[in-house]
């Protein structure tokens, strides 16, 4: 399961929130792309960032 809005930033563990997503590769490359966008953010500091949320239930569809 991966979290399409994260915890730390308002998502929730509602089932809309969440995404069943095959681990490798599909959420180890969601998970490093949001590590390096938010790689150089200090701890209090905003930005907007275009976050990568996959649609739908499950990604990629099909499987």
């Amino acid at each position: 399961m991966h979290h399409k809005l994260p915890l730390d930033d308002s998502g929730t563990n509602a089932m809309d929130n969440l995404i069943l997503i095959k681990n490798h590769p599909y959420h180890k490359v969601i998970t490093n792309e949001q590590a390096v966008l938010t790689r150089n953010l200090i701890p209090g500091e905003t930005t907007i960032i275009k976050w990568p949320i996959p649609e739908g239930e499950i990604y990629p569809t099909g499987y």
